[in-house]
C-alpha cells in the first residue's frame, strides 16, 4: 500500500517495495505496493546501502536488460481519459497552483505519475 511515511518507523522519506518485483512484470498497483523508507527497504532485501544508491540502480537495470527482460510499463497503457478520471486529485492540486512535489507527496504518488497528469492537463488545453 503507498503511503507517505515508512510502515516500519513511520519516517517520511519513502521508498516503494514491490512483493513481485516490476521486473517480473509485478504491477505499480496498492497490493503489490509497501512503502519503506531507504533503511527499511535496504534490509528488507537483506542489502546495505551505500552511498551510491544510484550505481547499484543502474547496475541492477544492465543485467535485467542483459537478461533479455523487457523494461518498463506492459503495452496497452490507460487510455488519457481514464488515466486523468483515476488522477484527479492531482488534477485539482495542479490547477490550485501546487508544485510538482508538494502535489506528490500530498497525494502519495509519485512525481513522474503527476507530471503525467501535467502533460496531460496542458495536451488538452
Amino acid at each position: 500500500m503507498k503511503l507517505s511515511f515508512c510502515a516500519v518507523c513511520g519516517d517520511t522519506d519513502v521508498e516503494y517495495h514491490h512483493w513481485i518485483p516490476r521486473s517480473l512484470g509485478g504491477l505499480d498497483i496498492e497490493d503489490n505496493i509497501l512503502t519503506l523508507c531507504p533503511k527499511h527497504h535496504g534490509e528488507f532485501h537483506s542489502v546495505k546501502r551505500s552511498s551510491n544508491h544510484k550505481s547499484l540502480i543502474k547496475k541492477g537495470l544492465r543485467k535485467t536488460k542483459a537478461n533479455g527482460t523487457k523494461l518498463g510499463r506492459p503495452e496497452g497503457q490507460m487510455p488519457e481519459k481514464i488515466f486523468l478520471e483515476k488522477h484527479s486529485d492531482i488534477k485539482k492540486l495542479l490547477e490550485e497552483g501546487v508544485s510538482i512535489r508538494k502535489t506528490a507527496k500530498l497525494v502519495g504518488k509519485s512525481t513522474h505519475t503527476v507530471q503525467k497528469v501535467k502533460k496531460l492537463i496542458r495536451k488538452k488545453r
